[in-house]
């Protein structure tokens, strides 16, 4: 962020950096946000990290290449997560 201005504006490389991760893989991220103003972030949410992490590892132990599996348009985790 450009704090320096009279309204706070994004930094267009940070902005770019972001999709580039976003268009690679899933991010999570645990606050107090809503839920749907994460999701519309283009963001997973996660209410509790330990369980968030014990499914992460069940699903990693299931399918050891998430990545290759996304592209596949096997969305495992985000049904997982979202029950």
């Amino acid at each position: 962020m450009i704090l320096g201005l009279p309204e706070t504006e994004r930094d267009q490389c940070q902005v770019q950096i972001l999709a580039d991760v976003l268009n690679t893989a899933d991010v999570w991220l645990h606050s107090l946000l809503p839920e749907e103003t994460v999701r519309a972030c283009h963001l997973q949410p996660v209410r509790d990290i330990a369980m968030f992490l014990r499914e992460m590892r069940t699903t990693d132990a299931e399918m050891p290449d998430r990545s290759s599996a996304r592209r596949a348009g096997n969305d495992t985790v985000h049904q997982k997560m979202a029950s």
